[in-house]
């Protein structure tokens, strides 16, 4: 009875394996007899040998289950039948037949072995290390890579082996590719690494955030950035407060809300702080330049001459307008003057706006 040595759907129709370098794989031939349902196991046949021509590029396993390939190249399994039965017995036709192994190189793919930097500020240095891996996950060694860095103007590069140290150039999204050309046992691969350069923190701060001052007066604030002084001061109500450069000046009574505004530059990012400013009217008092207790003489006038002074003594206004509440003894000018026109007292009022 001849027999004939088939496969399971996985091998070749030509009777070749094709195995990658370091791959592993289950040989798993079994032998048919042509007139039965009867199977026999290529591993449990006692009459069965295998012989490899060349075992410096595929292994066998001592249990003729699994074939390694060793390096790139192709080799041949020769397996012979001689026809006997597990018990030694001339049972079935001696065959054999020769297996093809074409052992092709290994695919790779690029890792990092430190942390990838996503994310790094302008004018910051960081570095990545990188390796090279087999599909069993595998340290490859003796490789080299390429590195291609497509936004020079972003990242300054300085690369060799498998180390890259680069430098934050200014403010955008860089991609940096890794490239290994393949060997005679490696396939090539690549890796893109993306990096996002973003600007640094000012770290503005404006002291104090909050002041109380009088109208007409100035009051210095403390700005404090990392980078240049270029600043814009914004004053939510220009009629009560406005600040230049870093003085704020009171201009009327009222609440206002002055925005510190840090444009931002090349290597810093725009940053804002707020100040409020509570400004109250000047304390003043009127200088009536004689006795508040005046005695006039029947159809006598006094002309009045007060002024309105803040508490440095500094005149405010000479606007005033004076009233009597009995016109009866005092009469009143328009021009804030007093005549007597009758006996008796009466009380003057004097009034200034400012």
């Amino acid at each position: 009875m001849p027999f004939k040595f088939e496969r399971k759907s996985w091998f070749e129709s030509n009777s070749t394996i094709q195995i990658s370098k370091g791959e592993t794989k289950f040989f798993d031939y079994i032998l048919h007899p042509f007139e039965s349902s009867y199977v026999l196991f290529l591993a449990d046949a006692g009459r069965i040998t295998f012989v490899v021509n060349d075992t410096s590029v595929v292994e066998l396993s001592k249990s003729k289950l699994y074939i390694k390939g060793l390096k790139v190249g192709l080799a041949s399994i020769f397996i012979k039948f001689d026809g006997k039965d597990v018990m030694g017995k001339d049972r079935y036709v001696p065959s054999n037949t020769t297996i093809l192994i074409n052992v092709t190189r290994s695919s790779t793919h690029i890792v990092n072995s430190t942390s990838i930097p996503t994310q790094v500020e302008v004018g910051d240095s960081s570095y990545l290390t990188i390796g090279l891996k087999d599909f069993n996950n595998k340290t490859v060694s003796g490789y080299e890579f390429e590195f291609i860095n497509h936004n020079p103007d972003i990242l300054r590069l300085a690369a060799g082996g498998n180390h890259i140290d680069f430098r934050a150039l200014k403010e955008g999204t860089a991609k940096i590719t890794v490239k290994f050309n393949g060997n005679r046992d490696y396939l090539p691969a690549s890796r893109d690494f993306i990096i996002e350069v973003l600007k640094k923190d000012p770290q503005l701060s404006v002291t104090p955030d909050y002041v109380e001052m009088n109208v007409s007066k100035d009051y210095y604030v403390g700005i404090y950035t990392r980078s240049s002084e270029n600043f814009t001061f914004i004053s939510n109500d220009t009629s009560v407060a406005i600040m230049e450069e870093n003085v704020i000046h009171a201009i009327g009574s009222g609440i206002a809300k002055i925005t510190v505004r840090f444009n931002g530059d090349e290597k810093y990012r725009p940053a804002e702080e707020y100040i409020t400013v509570n400004v109250t009217g000047v304390p003043t008092y009127i200088d009536l330049h004689m006795d508040s207790n005046v005695q006039l003489l029947n159809n006598t006038t006094l002309y009045m001459n007060p002024s309105l002074k803040d508490f440095n003594d500094k005149v405010v206004s000479n606007s005033f307008k004076a009233t009597s509440n009995d016109t009866n003894v005092v009469a009143v000018d328009e021009d804030g003057n007093l005549r007597a026109v009758g006996l008796g007292s009466a009380k003057i009022t004097i009034t200034f706006n400012p």
